[in-house]
């Protein structure tokens, strides 16, 4: 019926190029002389060579150039495969191959096996990007260990993304039988990609692990091959030779039969569904035919044949034959294609409903008709035809596909060139423009530079707040503007200034929450009672129904107020419930008060023989052998047994040589860069030799002034994004894990934070013998930002432990009394309690009651004092701090306010502090309700090189400095480098 000409068949080839796979041996540094190394040649069951080890097997090392093709290779492709054919023959723990760095004792790639039988583990150890060691355990291999024949181990390593987030996918076979898959924390690619990997600081050992000339872990047992396979699809290393030959010799996958695709067009289909329908009905008449000259030949009743199909009984279409043999004389054909009945009444199969062929899962509607169906085109992102045809065999066979249509990988690009494409189902949506861009993606993404007051789509924050640039306009910050708090993108006002507004705000953020205690400051929100109220303006903080200024455990709820020892606390808050404890003092944070803590530093020795009993030292090493311990001692290596250190600078008097060539506050015999100011003797690579005067801050052969990361180790000088900075370094400086937007100090790994909790008070004039004036009584929050003073008192400075070159410092300051108006400031570049910048502001003018040692004049306002006292403490720097003007021999004068604005009773004010000592340069600016009451402008005083930062009182309680902050900073502004 030419049935060939009538199928027209299109075969598709599709023509794909394969990379040329490569197969790295590991066993070749020993595959010339294995005696060398104390590892025996031997052969296999099966005739082929292997190599056998011992315990007393030698160093074997791999050469660096096959140490280069395996970092190169493993680097290069987001799959490879470990392959292997093993004897294990004894339960120790075996190492088949490891790459270890040799400086810093990590492993970067290690496989290994342990025990035998039902025991035997595979072990694989990797270098996560935390640039830690993580383990993967591969249980249930028993066949591995039965120690008496060879067996395969393959080991796929495939790249995967889990969550969004890059890992590695490791599936196990051995003997060709899949042994479970388990997931890495980091992706094994990526073992050498971080950190600096220099090749010469790299050890590839095979058939052992260990560091330098030693041999640990060797392999106990035989090893026929060892490789690793790039570029080389799984199924066929499971169908080598190797794997045939392990357990029951499982033989070779037979190859796949060529897979042919055929097409067939429209026209075609329509032509073949009209031949069949001729043949079925030529059948069908054939059939007809035979049976009724079957029935004449066996009834003989010719004769009586009647001409019922005259009368056309059967459905259009079906052929009618006359049967006289039939009840009703005549017979009638099938129903036509596509329809079902008796070929009298035939009726249309719904293929839409029986088969469904067409593409619903996109949209696709199926159309019945009579007879067939019609499935419309696939939708707009598919690719697929429309299709129409008649039966349920063929709608079955022939269902509608609807392909996703990758409008990513179309030319030209769908979005902006800076914007991503994200292919969909059915269609693609482009990301929105990245950091540093606007526009729309869909088309174009144009650079904006944030925060420029020329353009106003360039800022995104609220019209309350600060846009402040980031790297130079490709990011930004927002920051609330003084008197107003929240997340930047929102703000509200805040009256008391402590960083929470007085209303929610619509944000996610803890600074958007309403503040609970709207006119008294308290930054840490603080609420123990958990009544909404914050404890700084609850009268009942345990909410026990007793006042707090009755209450002797105003934290903690005790309606009983039991007190067994009379002092200040009650048993529920007394950390010595049976000994008065006054200031509940608590060293070691053990909750056992110092007076009746047997080991107040908590190092295990006990206070009567422990030699440094306020700080831990359980070694008690005492180098000078004055009973004072070195980790106390103000002076380790000379004897000083009274510890006295008469100019507070933390060096001893027996050793302190008040020698301080460059005026950084450290002393020449502690000094570890003399000559250079560096009053934070900042040393990242721990060498004694300061940053300020070393040539390679971070100890890695690359010096400063070309390395792209100072202060972290990166000898390979990685920067993938090109920006300069190395990776190690990019986004955190100092390397401390700590963004430098966030670090407070991003040169200076020991420094992340603002934090005053360990205070160095200094009592300015403690010689006085009147009852009625006493020291300050300071004290800090838990947060470390916020520090009190309550005592109307002598003068005296609180000042904190990190010692700073440049820096800005932060903060708002606020008395808490009606009823006084003496002094309140703060301390910089503290070096000593001769020698320190002070920030002094007297509410009104008043002249100081001691008229000796000199006569002494305060005016109101704010005055900048250089202190270099040739006394110290004692009245005459007394009177000299109450005097404003230039006391000789105590104070100088170096910026006065001439409005003579003094400070007002419960009022915030916020004040920012810039000292810059490389270049003399000092500015402080005071706000009150986002009102400038104080620019210094620039001030230039050069005496002293930095130091460390503080508060400041004279005869004056109830003060607040809260929300403070300091941050490292060198950058001189540019009006300033103008003048």
């Amino acid at each position: 019926m030419g049935m060939q000409k009538l199928l027209s068949i299109v075969l598709v080839v599709l023509c794909g190029t394969t990379a040329t796979a490569l197969e790295i041996d590991l066993l070749s540094p020993i595959t010339e002389s294995p005696l060398n190394f104390f590892v025996r040649r031997i052969l296999t069951p099966s005739r082929s060579k292997a190599y056998l080890f011992g315990r007393s097997v030698k160093l074997i090392q791999a050469e660096e150039g096959l140490l280069q093709r395996v970092i190169l290779n493993i680097e290069s492709n987001e799959e490879f495969v470990i392959k292997s054919r093993i004897r294990i023959m004894s339960s120790r723990p075996g190492t088949l191959f490891s790459i270890a760095h040799t400086q810093r004792k990590l492993f970067l790639l290690d496989l290994s096996s342990k025990g035998t039988g039902d025991k035997t583990r595979l072990i694989l150890r990797y270098r996560s990007t935390n640039d830690t060691m993580e383990t993967i355990v591969f249980k249930d291999v028993a066949p591995l260990g039965d120690t008496k024949s060879f067996h395969s181990v393959v080991i796929r390593i495939t790249d995967v993304f889990e969550k969004g987030k890059k890992i590695s996918a490791l599936s196990l076979f051995v003997d060709c039988k899949f042994f479970g898959r388990v997931d890495s924390l980091s992706p094994i690619s990526s073992i050498f990609s971080y950190r600096g990997t220099l090749l010469s600081l790299l050890d590839f050992r095979i058939g052992q692990r260990a560091h330098g000339k030693k041999v640990n872990t060797p392999w106990m047992g035989a090893i026929e091959s060892l490789s690793l396979v790039f570029k080389r699809p799984i199924d066929e290393i499971l169908a080598d030779e190797e794997c045939s030959l392990a357990g029951n010799l499982i033989g070779k996958k037979a190859p796949r039969p060529p897979v042919e695709s055929t097409l067939l067009r429209q026209e075609d289909i329509e032509t073949l569904v009209g031949l069949i329908r001729d043949i079925r009905y030529d059948l069908s008449m054939q059939v007809a035919e035979i049976k009724y000259l079957r029935r004449l030949v066996e009834n003989c009743q010719m004769c009586r044949v009647q001409d019922f199909c005259r009368f056309k009984p059967c459905f259009p279409g079906v052929p009618c034959f006359n049967d006289p043999a039939t009840e009703k004389g005549f017979e009638c054909g099938e129903c036509p294609l596509g329809m079902l009945g008796d070929g009298i009444n035939c009726t249309d199969v719904d293929e839409c409903n029986e088969t469904d062929p067409c593409a619903k899962d996109v949209g696709v509607l199926c159309h019945n008709r009579s007879p067939g169906y019609w499935c419309p085109p696939c939708p707009d992102g598919y690719s697929g035809k429309e299709i129409h045809g008649i039966g349920l065999y063929f709608a079955s066979k022939n269902k509608q596909i609807c392909t996703d249509i990758d409008e990513c990988s179309e030319d030209p690009p769908k979005c902006a060139t800076e914007s991503k494409c994200i292919n969909t189902m059915g269609g693609y949506k482009c990301a929105p423009c990245p950091s540093g861009f606007t526009g729309d993606p869909y088309h174009t993404c144009y650079h904006l530079s944030y925060c420029d007051p020329s353009d106003s789509r360039s800022n995104p924050c609220s019209q309350h707040a600060r846009c402040i640039r980031l790297q130079s306009g490709r990011d930004y910050k927002c920051e609330c503007r003084i008197g107003f708090s929240g997340n930047g993108h929102l703000c509200a006002e805040d009256l008391d200034l402590d960083g929470f507004p007085d209303v929610e705000l619509n944000c996610t953020e803890k600074e958007c929450r309403k503040d609970n205690c709207l006119r008294i400051p308290n930054p840490g929100q603080e609420d123990l009672d958990d009544d909404g109220l914050g404890d700084i303006c609850d009268d009942d903080l345990d909410g026990d129904s007793i006042k707090n200024d009755m209450d002797n455990c105003p934290r903690h709820f005790n309606p009983a107020q039991y007190n067994n020892d009379g002092d200040l606390y009650g048993n529920d808050c007394d950390n010595c419930p049976y000994v008065a404890n006054k200031f509940q003092s608590d060293n070691d944070k053990d909750g056992i008060g110092d007076p009746c803590d047997k080991d107040v530093d908590g190092d295990g020795v006990l206070n009567s023989i422990d030699n440094c009993p306020m700080i831990s030292n359980p070694l008690q090493v005492d180098s000078d052998g004055d009973t004072v311990g070195d980790e106390c001692d103000n002076c380790p290596s000379t004897m000083n047994i009274r510890q006295s250190d008469r100019d507070g600078d933390g060096l001893g008097d027996n050793c302190d040589t008040n020698r301080d060539d460059d005026n950084d506050g450290v002393d020449d015999m502690i000094d570890n860069c003399r000559g250079i100011p560096n009053p934070d003797q900042i040393d990242n690579d721990k060498d004694e030799k300061g940053d300020a005067c070393d040539n390679d801050d971070d100890d890695d052969g690359v010096l400063d002034r070309e390395d792209n990361c100072q202060l972290v180790p990166n000898p390979t000088q990685r920067d993938l994004n090109g920006n300069g900075l190395g990776d190690p370094c990019d986004g955190d400086f100092d390397g401390d894990k700590v963004t430098d937007y966030e670090d407070a100090c991003s040169i200076n790994h020991h420094v992340t934070r603002t934090d005053f909790s360990r205070l160095q008070t200094v009592d300015l004039s403690p010689f006085e013998s009147s009852s009625k004036i006493k020291p300050p009584i300071w004290a800090v929050d838990s947060t470390g930002t916020q520090v009190t003073e309550d005592e109307n008192s002598d003068p005296g400075i609180a000042i904190g432990d990190v010692a700073f070159n440049g820096v800005d410092f932060n903060g708002t300051l606020r008395v808490g009394t009606r009823h006084d108006d003496d002094f309140v400031g703060l301390v910089f570049s503290y070096q000593n309690n001769r020698q320190f910048y002070l920030i002094s502001w007297k509410q009104s003018d008043q002249g100081y009651w001691e008229m000796k040692p000199s006569r002494a004049e305060a005016v109101r306002g704010i005055q900048i004092k250089l202190v270099d006292s040739e006394t110290g403490p004692g009245f005459d720097l007394r009177n000299a701090l109450w005097h404003s003007g230039d006391v000789k021999g105590q104070v100088k004068e170096i910026w006065r306010d001439t409005k003579l604005q003094g400070w007002k009773d419960e009022t915030d004010y916020d004040f920012k502090l810039m000292h810059r000592p490389a270049v003399g340069l000092i500015r402080l600016l005071v706000f009150s309700e986002a009102e400038i009451v104080v620019d210094t402008g620039y001030i230039i005083d050069k005496t002293l090189r930095g130091g460390r930062l503080g508060m400041y009182v004279f005869s004056q309680g109830k003060v607040i400095w809260h929300k403070l902050s300091y941050r490292c900073s060198e950058h001189v502004p540019d009006d300033f480098q103008a003048l």
